[in-house]
């Protein structure tokens, strides 16, 4: 049987991106502070680690070395920023080719492009990807995901700090996740899946696909950056025929939901509802 240890490092996750801004920098943080950040990732042989520091941010993303284009460890770089911002997109962006996998030099044009036209630049970084945004002027944090939403992206506000993370296993091994969101628990047991921006825990935030989470001071909001795009397609049929081929399919289906349903009850036992 595996050991306590071996079972949590299994539980670790392997990629993603995670990290901090202090928004009180009297707030000295502690010398162990990052370490659940340091140490939060599984790093195998293959994945590479990086470690980014900035004026008032400090984030670590873990990544295959091979999809990267880079050799496996670990390391450290400086923040990207373009005053008075800083900030860190990951992911691939296919319009910039192979140099896009270069966190530093996309993480600029995003900054830049975010300075100059705000949320609706991030229409312009194709591909699947998060992006941390920090205003310091403004005191704004702001958290992105690509319009399909390939990477998750998790963030709460803490006292003197904002924390973010694509896996909430890094938030409950630090000890973040507080009380339980009742109704996110009522969601979660009647459709088995929360839908965000609930999370499990109160006062963690979802980024919802194609929007942008700000967190300031005392405002905590998600704004679309993103509308929904239409493809025409044929033409739908008279409403006549749509219901006639709805009657002529439901037996099917109805057989098919009850099959499904006999095939999750036990050999032996009952199943309460």
């Amino acid at each position: 049987m595996a050991s306590l240890d071996v079972v949590a490092t299994m539980m670790q996750p392997t990629y993603g991106i995670s990290g901090v801004v202090y928004t009180d920098r009297r707030r000295d943080p502690a010398a162990d502070a990052h370490r659940w950040l340091t140490e939060g990732y599984r790093v195998s042989p293959e994945m590479r680690q990086t470690s980014w520091q900035g004026h008032d941010m400090f984030v670590v993303t873990c990544q295959h070395a091979q999809q990267i284009r880079t050799s496996p460890g670990r390391d450290s770089a400086p923040m990207p920023a373009s005053a008075p911002l800083e900030g860190l997109a990951m992911g691939h962006f296919f319009q910039h080719g192979p140099e896009a996998v270069q966190h530093a030099s996309v993480s600029l044009h995003a900054l830049n492009g975010f300075q100059r036209r705000g949320v609706s630049s991030f229409n312009d970084l194709n591909g699947s990807w998060v992006c941390v945004i920090w205003d310091r002027d403004r005191q704004v944090a702001h958290f992105v995901r690509d319009s399909v939403g390939s990477y998750r992206l998790y963030a709460m506000r803490l006292p003197g700090r904002v924390v973010f993370t694509t896996d909430l296993r890094l938030f409950r091994a630090a000890g973040f996740l507080g009380a339980l969101d009742e109704q996110a628990v009522a969601e979660f047991l009647h459709y088995l899946y929360i839908p965000p921006p609930r999370t499990i825990a109160r006062n963690c935030h979802a980024v919802l696909a194609g929007h942008v989470l700000t967190i300031g001071r005392d405002t905590i909001e998600q704004e679309r950056y993103i509308g929904p795009r239409f493809v025409a397609g044929a033409s739908l049929p008279p409403s006549s025929d749509v219901r006639r081929e709805a009657e002529r399919y439901l037996p099917v289906f109805e057989d098919a939901l009850m099959t499904a349903v006999a095939d999750c009850l036990p050999p032996a036992g009952k199943v309460v509802l």
